[in-house]
């Protein structure tokens, strides 16, 4: 069995009217092996805890979280003390190597979807994972369970989507050079059930945060030669039978 820990970075209640602060939306999901995943959760909480990290009390994912936006940002502590925000950047962006886990970045291009017939980034991000998830479970012939952040928002439409998307499965439309716009259906049957989680009770949804919130700043980022750890990232994205990671692990909508 597989857990799917899912986050995202660049939720706006009016996106339309927020472009320019917030020009992305970033969707990111962690799909790692239930027993690789919570055998390797004491590894990161002795790491964590080697630190002494005197501003928390509690192991991380038990009642303890540090969020991805700190470590990107860096408080006045974090930077003070560099060495350990960077050692913390290095074992959440690594955690899905380590536990032979696969990630999917669905990046939604805000300004350019104001063109499309789609009017709900987020909806359409939460497709677009799940297509991709579904492919990479066909492969290995597992199933999986979903893991949200829960949040102050949209938790219900999140599960009505998701529910509606692997009950009746996901629609892709294609152009053909004879047939004009063609649709076929993709089955999710693989995605088994979904729950809501709270960040700082769960690695997983931890490690997701770190995905979507340092894929966001990289892509929005004026100085991406200087994001050492992209490559971190983008070596774990999920790649097809033919090594393949654009529109496979990865996906910009609209190109």
């Amino acid at each position: 069995m597989q857990f799917l820990f899912i986050d995202e970075s660049g939720y706006s209640n009016n996106w339309k009217a927020d472009t320019a602060k917030q020009p992305y939306f970033v969707l990111s999901g962690y799909l790692v092996n239930s027993e690789n995943y919570i055998s390797y959760c004491d590894e990161i909480r002795k790491r964590i805890e080697s630190l002494d990290l005197d501003k928390y009390d509690c192991p991380l994912g038990q009642g303890f979280e540090i969020k991805a936006k700190e470590i990107y940002k860096g408080s006045t502590w974090w930077n003070k003390n560099k060495e350990k925000r960077n050692f913390i950047r290095d074992l959440m962006l690594e955690t899905p190597k380590n536990t032979q886990g696969k990630t999917f970045l669905i990046i939604i291009d805000k300004k350019k979807l104001k063109n499309t017939p789609y009017d709900d980034p987020v909806k359409l991000a939460l497709k677009f994972l799940y297509e991709r998830v579904q492919r990479a479970l066909d492969e290995i012939g597992e199933d999986a369970i979903c893991i949200f952040d829960q949040s102050s928002f949209r938790d219900d439409e999140m599960h009505e989507a998701s529910t509606k998307l692997t009950r009746d499965g996901s629609f892709l439309f294609y152009e053909s050079n004879f047939y004009g716009f063609i649709s076929t259906k993709i089955a999710l049957n693989r995605l088994k059930e979904f729950y809501l989680a709270r960040s700082e009770n769960s690695i997983g949804i931890q490690i997701a945060d770190y995905y979507a919130t340092f894929t966001y700043q990289y892509i929005k980022s004026q100085k991406r030669e200087e994001c050492d750890w992209w490559n971190t990232i983008y070596s774990s994205l999920h790649k097809n039978p033919q090594n393949r990671v654009s529109g496979v692990g990865i996906k910009l909508y609209p190109k």
